[in-house]
This record gives structure tokens, sequence and C-alpha cells, in this order.
């Protein structure tokens, strides 16, 4: 049986019921947040529920429960399924003249097969456009992403890499990314058109802390193939390493991505304030 937690209140998911006419429903109107958990414990959930909120807010839809609540909610379903691991997400969408809330657990589907391998990327025929309001918040909104990543996969690629109408290196489709040039730790800034990832933001401070130099800001396609290392970024995957862009093969692991990535896997992440990881906004 599958479990969901709708508005407050754990059902199986064969019963759960939503208004098909809602605007939630029938455009797409609302947002998401897709966290991981590990020994059942949420993993920088309140950097997860800062920008859900914030993205909440800017659309237009108020969420009610507290956060202490909602996680609460998230506890339920993994006390349910009685696994250590796995995928929780987060849905808000537009009801009426009421907002839905809905949480939701799946299997995580990255193995350490993965990361040996690491990801093959190609770019996307289409362009990040870097100013649109939808950009910066994680909308349901997402079927762009999911055409141009279907295509990549059709042609053998595991993500696929935006650039902007500018011309400028942006996102995954739903990674984001990073790579090296020389000692410094390179990603795209959020002039560039990218969705602020939860898991760029934790990279960002421990290589900061780990004493490298970070650099935020515009990268053209050809900077971008002559970089050293690459690597991409999400909640579930944390640090995934290319090992192909485009026509390009690459070494899976550099030296300074796999310090990153053992760092990152012996980073407590589910307790974000006793690291000293809660940003007042």
């Amino acid at each position: 049986m599958e479990w969901v937690v709708i508005n407050g209140i754990l059902k199986d998911s064969s019963k759960a019921k939503i208004q098909v006419a809602s605007p939630g429903i029938m455009y797409g109107w609302g947002l998401f947040e897709t966290l991981k958990y590990s020994q059942k414990k949420l993993e920088m959930f309140d950097s997860h529920m800062r920008r859900f909120r914030s993205g909440a807010k800017a659309l237009g839809l108020e969420i009610v429960p507290s956060d202490g609540e909602i996680e609460k909610y998230c506890f339920d379903i993994i006390e349910r399924y009685n696994k250590e691991r796995g995928a929780i997400k987060i849905s808000a969408v537009k009801d009426f003249d009421q907002t839905c809330l809905m949480i939701s657990r799946r299997e995580l589907s990255y193995d350490l097969d993965k990361y040996k391998r690491g990801f093959s990327v190609a770019f996307a025929d289409v362009t990040r456009n870097q100013a649109s309001n939808l950009v910066k918040i994680k909308s349901d909104n997402y079927l762009e992403n999911l055409l141009e990543l279907e295509k990549a996969k059709r042609a053998g690629f595991d993500e696929v890499l935006f650039l902007n109408t500018d011309g400028y290196l942006a996102e995954g489709s739903f990674t984001n990314v990073f790579c090296f040039k020389g000692k410094t730790l390179f990603t795209p800034d959020d002039k560039c058109g990218i969705l602020k990832g939860i898991m760029r933001e934790a990279v960002i401070r421990i290589a900061l802390e780990s004493g490298f130099e970070v650099e935020e800001g515009k990268m053209t396609k050809k900077e971008f193939y002559e970089s050293q290392e690459i690597f991409l970024t999400n909640s579930l995957m944390g640090i995934m390493p290319v090992c192909k862009l485009g026509n390009q093969k690459r070494d899976v692991f550099g030296p300074a991505t796999r310090m990153l990535y053992e760092k990152l896997k012996n980073t407590d992440l589910t307790n974000e304030e006793a690291m000293g990881w809660i940003r007042k906004e």
C-alpha cells in the first residue's frame, strides 16, 4: 500500500482525492520540495522549508501548517514505510480558495554504481529564460525540463543542461552545475536563470570551509568545455560527477571533486542549526 498525507490526514494513496478542476491540476499552479531522509532523519529540512514558504508566497499560496507540523506529517509517512532512507516530496497546489498540502514518499534511485560511472550530459535545444519569475521557484511547471530530459535520455544521456537566452550556462533539468577552473570552484549565479538548489548551497559552504575559492557568475559553453572537472548536485543525489559532456569524455572523479564528495558524504545534513548553517533571510 502507498501512503500520502493530504492536508494533515494520512491516507491510502488510492483513496486520496483532490478536485480535478482546481487551478493546481488544470494549470500547474503549485510548487514542491524534494528531501532526502536517512536513518529516518530529514536532511536540510529547515532550508527546504524556507524556500518552500518563499515560493508559496510568490505564487499566492497560503501554507497554514507550521514547519513543525509539516515535519510531523513527513515522519508519519516515514514510519508507515519503516525504511531507513528514501525521498519525501512536499507539494502545495492551489485548490480554488485554499491550498492543498500533499506529502508522499518514494525510493532513492541513486546507487553506488551510478557514482562510479558518473553522469553523461548533453545540452538542451531550448534556452532558459533568466527573466522569468518562475525560474527561481520550484514550481509544478516542469514540462519543458521533462521534455528536454526525455529527449536527452533517448540519445543515451543522463541529464540535460540549459544555456540562458544570453548564451551563458544556467542549470540542468533537475540539477545545479559546478565545475573547476584551476583551483576555483565555479557555479552559475542566480542572474543566469537558475533555481538555487538546497544542495547547491550546501556544497558551496563545504567548499569554502575546505579552503576552495568559489565563484558564482557567468560562463560560456566554450569555457565550460574547457573546465577541468564537472559535477552536478541536487538534494537526493548530493554530488554526481560528470563522465561525458556531449561527445567529450572526462575523468569521472577528479581529485577536487572527490574531496568534496567525501566531505559531503561525511557531513551530517540532518542538523543545520548545530552546524551553524541556519541563515536568516
